[in-house]
């Protein structure tokens, strides 16, 4: 599960839960404190991937 700062941090830089989930890879990746790695991960728990 994500880490509340990076939870917040998403929803903030990309405006809201659904934001977060129509996100691509890289634009999860802009969000301070998210690597490409970690973007790659939450992209595909949000599509069941």
């Amino acid at each position: 599960m994500l880490a509340t700062k990076r939870r917040k941090a998403l929803l903030q830089h990309l405006g809201g839960i659904q934001e977060v989930k129509g996100a691509s890879i890289a634009e999860l990746a802009k969000v301070p404190g998210i690597s490409l790695e970690m973007a790659q991960t939450i992209h595909d728990a949000l599509r069941g991937g």
